[in-house]
């Protein structure tokens, strides 16, 4: 079974550029986070959560992320827990772009982790 019914979350894509504010260990969704805070907001805006996916994926591709990184974020914004979070479909840093999931909201990870 699915966490999250992906064709139905992906409807509406969203992409905002923001600073990494920190990169959480220990969350309820297990795998890889970012706290951001969108380049919009005011400098007093509560973060948002971005998940990326399962850490040991994203270990493949030897991408990290740091608090202070400038990141462009296209995904799609759903509530977890009571909380936004934003399901990453893929996230640039620079010149390097890491896709997540396909235009449907599939992880690119199922049936590899």
């Amino acid at each position: 079974s699915t966490l999250f019914p992906y064709t139905t979350l992906f409807r509406s894509m969203m992409t905002v550029v923001a600073d990494v504010r920190e990169v959480p260990r220990g969350s309820p969704l297990t795998g890889t986070h970012l706290m951001v805070r969108p380049e919009s907001a005011k400098e007093t805006s509560e973060t948002i959560d971005v998940y990326l996916g399962p850490a040991n994926y994203l270990k493949d591709f030897e991408v990290a992320f740091a608090k202070g990184d400038r990141v462009q974020v296209t995904g799609s914004k759903v509530k977890y827990g009571g909380a936004p979070l934003i399901l990453a479909r893929q996230v640039r840093r620079d010149s390097t772009t890491l896709y997540l999931r396909d235009e449907h909201g599939t992880p690119y990870w199922r049936g590899r982790t």
